[in-house]
């Protein structure tokens, strides 16, 4: 008894997709960490108020992102194989 094509299939495009979105997230974060000497800015609100963008405010989002994406892989794995053995 082996895995259906068709399913098999569509968890290796859903590792690849994962893998990408990691990839996508990563990259931009880790030049900055890497090359960049320093950030500086603001970010202008139509109502007039300021945000100051810093190198920790913009590794920040991609971070969280990158650590939800480890769980749900992690999540996604743990299922299938309670799925399988129960």
């Amino acid at each position: 008894m082996g895995a259906w094509p068709i399913s098999t299939g569509l968890a290796a495009l859903g590792a690849a997709a994962l893998s990408l979105a990691q990839r996508r997230l990563s990259t931009p974060v880790r030049a900055l960490r890497r090359r960049a000497i320093s950030v500086t800015g603001q970010i202008r609100y139509r109502d007039g108020s300021t945000e100051p963008i810093s190198a920790a405010a913009l590794i920040a989002v991609p971070e969280g992102a990158l650590r939800l994406l480890w769980l749900a892989a992690l999540l996604i794995g743990g299922s299938v194989l309670v799925a399988r053995w129960l």
